[in-house]
């Protein structure tokens, strides 16, 4: 677990990025929902309450939590898939650290959806960051996404947080199909938030796919999905993947986490 000072620095770190940083420090410290967050390069994301940016906004422009300590730097010539984009803030991330970057957002919910590509649209980065209106699964097919009260928890799988919310069919792909409507040869990171759903799409694709893979990170639900980062980790491991960790920047429990892996050693 990350302590209070870690905490401190990143918060910090994640309201420096903001034009409005201390309007967002006053709303995160006080418990009031966060204002929409406009960062230093005028980029701005708007959400709802539903969304859950108070959590996200902190892991991704703070304790940045899937590019962190050289696992992954964003360059504008690389090709990134974001598997649960919700509303697009770590395409956001990457659009403000590596202006021109091309960023593929899978992100089934159509409301969730709705909002990624109004932020898409008023930011004019349609060019550079693609939104599709799949969830990548193990199969291709249609499956009913159970809704929760926080945008970040909707899933295809039953869980404390979903209670009668409501469930719209959505459509779904592979990860195969996935990078091929990339329409990149290969992947320079490939990010898999999907409440549950990363067991079935890590162990569906073979080793082709992952081939096309040089770094991975994606968060696990053993509360809900009992062995997945034990599994997450031996498919990693058969792929090819030399460098495998738990990320301990994540405020991860013995159930919740991040597993990064790559095909190089680390320096």
């Amino acid at each position: 677990m990350i302590d209070a000072s870690k905490r401190a620095k990143y918060l910090r770190t994640a309201v420096s990025c903001c034009r409005n940083g201390h309007e967002i420090l006053h709303a995160y410290l006080e418990g009031r929902p966060l204002p929409a967050i406009i960062l230093r390069s005028g980029l701005t994301i708007r959400h709802q309450p539903s969304d859950p940016m108070k959590y996200v906004f902190y892991e991704i422009f703070g304790a940045e939590v899937y590019t962190r300590s050289g696992f992954y730097v964003p360059s504008s010539h690389d090709t990134v898939i974001d598997c649960g984009a919700n509303i697009g803030l770590f395409a956001f991330y990457l659009a403000n650290n590596a202006p021109g970057i091309q960023v593929h957002c899978f992100e089934p919910a159509s409301d969730t959806r709705r909002r990624l590509e109004m932020n898409l649209k008023s930011n004019r980065l349609n060019k550079s960051i693609h939104v599709y209106p799949f969830a990548i699964f193990g199969e291709a097919g249609r499956k009913l996404l159970r809704h929760a009260d926080s945008t970040g928890d909707h899933s295809f799988f039953d869980r404390s947080t979903i209670d009668g919310k409501g469930e719209e069919l959505v459509e779904c792909v592979t990860l195969q199909q996935a990078l091929n409507l990339s329409g990149a040869l290969q992947i320079d990171l490939l990010k898999i938030d999907a409440e549950g759903s990363e067991i079935e799409i890590i162990e569906g694709a073979n080793s082709n796919t992952w081939e096309r893979v040089k770094r991975v990170v994606v968060e696990f639900h053993d509360d809900f999905r009992p062995g997945s980062r034990d599994r997450i980790f031996q498919a990693f491991q058969g792929h090819g993947f030399r460098r495998l960790y738990l990320d301990e920047a994540f405020p991860c429990s013995a159930s919740l986490g991040l597993v990064k892996a790559s095909r190089q050693v680390a320096q």
